[in-house]
């Protein structure tokens, strides 16, 4: 990954957690859906983690149950409360095409199930935190909105999970054909192949709903994430990245 560019915005969260809650939607999603505010800061991607406890106190000293904390920080820096304990996946630089903005999700999920990627023989047992370190190749730079990072993160972590329930996927994988231009028999092999699912399979990774799907991966379980913005020449985006099991410092 290269190493030319620093300063991602980082954002933490302590305080109680929905189980279903995911840390990314905490700290940006449900704070600026649609990005305005952190456009500057995340110019050159995010960081982001759930810090276990109260974590710090504002300026004002006054206690609260929750606290989020905003700062720019240096690229190549660690997590502040998570350490790594094993790495579960890892791929370079996987082609995620023009990428446009609608499905981006899916794009993601079918690049890394097509691309190349190593994965490790012990999947990680179900419930237990990961991280996610990012960087995604950006014709434009553009920065790390949250609607982008949300996608990308609920993508690859939906690339290492499998769908079990084969009753569903028959119709699933004919809703994601016109989307992904893949065949649905493709599509429907990709779903339930368990070579890469170091994140666990699920009876239903996705829904039907209304006339498309609704995903469900497991990133409530993502206590720690980045997604860097590498600039690239060219109209094709990429996205490489490292996935390991964490515990807390």
């Amino acid at each position: 990954m290269s190493t030319r560019w620093w300063g991602p915005g980082h954002a933490t969260y302590s305080g109680p957690k929905h189980p279903q809650a995911d840390v990314e939607n905490l700290v940006l999603y449900n704070v600026d859906q649609g990005g305005a505010s952190f456009r500057n800061a995340t110019a050159h991607g995010v960081r982001f983690e759930l810090v276990p406890g109260r974590g710090g106190r504002p300026p004002s000293g006054r206690a609260w149950a929750s606290c989020y904390a905003y700062r720019i920080a240096p690229r190549g820096e660690n997590f502040s409360a998570w350490r790594r304990v094993r790495e579960l996946a890892s791929f370079e630089r996987v082609d995620l095409g023009v990428f446009p903005s609608t499905g981006r999700l899916a794009q993601v999920w079918l690049a890394l199930r097509e691309g190349e990627m190593r994965v490790t023989r012990e999947p990680l047992a179900r419930g237990r935190p990961f991280s996610l370190r990012l960087v995604l190749g950006s014709p434009l730079g553009s920065p790390a909105s949250p609607e982008l990072v949300k996608s990308v993160v609920d993508g690859t972590v939906t690339a290492l999970q499998a769908h079990r329930d084969p009753s569903t996927v028959g119709e699933l994988s004919a809703r994601l054909e016109p989307q992904l231009g893949a065949s649905a028999e493709m599509l429907a092999a990709a779903l339930q192949e368990r070579t890469r699912a170091v994140l666990g399979v699920k009876d239903r990774l996705l829904y039907t709903r209304a006339r498309g799907v609704q995903w469900s991966p497991d990133d409530e379980h993502c206590l720690a994430g980045e997604v860097l913005i590498e600039p690239v020449s060219g109209g094709r985006w990429t996205l490489a990245g490292v996935v390991e099991a964490i515990e807390p410092v």
